[in-house]
């Protein structure tokens, strides 16, 4: 490809669909800044089916002294189930750009279409943490609500309407240092992050880098999280926190399908023989959907 012409015999043609096919999976491999950056807010479960039910999401059972016999903890049910969907893009090529090929640009385009995959998990992670502050969890509230409760918990709170400030920030923080599972126990959540979008980028860093705050007074929230930028949101003044120590995350990535290479290229195919085209697509089957509420903080700002 790319060095003088191409023949478009069928045996020629397999050949480059073998060859596409490895650049194909190559490029899903180089390094993505965005889906590297969503990924760790999802929480991965393998699908064997149409859809998944996650009753068992909710607070895990803490130790306990075990006495005459092991303490058990019943999981309580709440009913959320995250179906399946399949998702693809394609390209078509005839013929004749195949055979005047001299610069790669088919393979350019096969690249294009492995890099639509990360950006579609990004999209996914971008409408969950849009979406959350319409769209229920498992406990049946608003994922980012103020009305959070299970069992003893009382009335919880991962939502809020401040702008991006110190003293926003430290109240987040302390929310999050102070929810309790459906014992009425702490449950250990330590905001590791600071998340908000490129407009805001520099009042975070000040926030949480800078050593000295603007009267000179030292910033006791230097260092305390780190800094994750999420470019995409709609509203530039969201803002938040999120816990990504755990095995628990904030959102869920069900894999059903992983992602396929598929060509239609053989020349007995309809496409080929009155269209002179071959097509070349990707597609995956997978699902997306709120995880643990408690791990992540979100403020709309202002």
């Amino acid at each position: 490809m790319g060095h003088g012409v191409i023949a478009t015999s069928p045996a020629n043609i397999r050949r480059m669909t073998s060859t596409l096919h490895a650049i194909f999976r190559d490029q899903l491999e180089q390094p993505n800044g965005n889906m590297d950056k969503a990924m760790q807010f999802f929480m991965q479960a393998t699908s064997t089916g149409a859809q998944e039910d996650y009753s068992w999401l909710g607070a895990i059972p803490a130790f306990e002294q075990w006495l005459d016999s092991r303490p058990m903890t019943k999981l309580r049910q709440f009913g959320y189930t995250i179906r399946n969907v399949e998702f693809a893009n394609g390209i078509e090529c005839f013929l004749n750009e195949i055979e005047d090929d001299k610069t790669g640009q088919i393979e350019m385009k096969v690249r294009s279409l492995a890099d639509g995959y990360p950006q579609h998990v990004f999209d996914q992670f971008v409408s969950l943490l849009e979406g959350g502050v319409t769209a229920d969890c498992y406990d049946g509230k608003k994922f980012f609500a103020t009305d959070h409760v299970e069992g003893d918990s009382g009335a919880q709170i991962n939502y809020g309407t401040s702008a991006l400030a110190d003293t926003s920030f430290e109240a987040a923080y302390a929310q999050m240092l102070e929810l309790k599972n459906d014992k009425g126990k702490n449950m250990n959540i330590v905001p590791t992050h600071l998340w908000t979008t490129p407009s805001q980028m520099t009042t975070a860093k000040e926030i949480v880098t800078a050593e000295k705050l603007a009267s000179g007074a030292t910033n006791t929230n230097a260092n305390m999280v780190g800094l994750i930028i999420i470019p995409g949101l709609a509203v530039s003044t969201n803002w938040g926190l999120v816990d990504l120590s755990k095995m628990q995350k904030p959102f869920i990535k069900q894999n059903r399908r992983g992602v396929n290479f598929t060509a239609m290229d053989g020349q007995t195919e309809a496409q080929m023989f009155y269209n002179r085209k071959v097509a070349y697509g990707a597609d995956c089957r997978e699902g997306y959907g709120y995880g643990f509420w408690q791990c992540m903080h979100f403020d709309v700002g202002a």
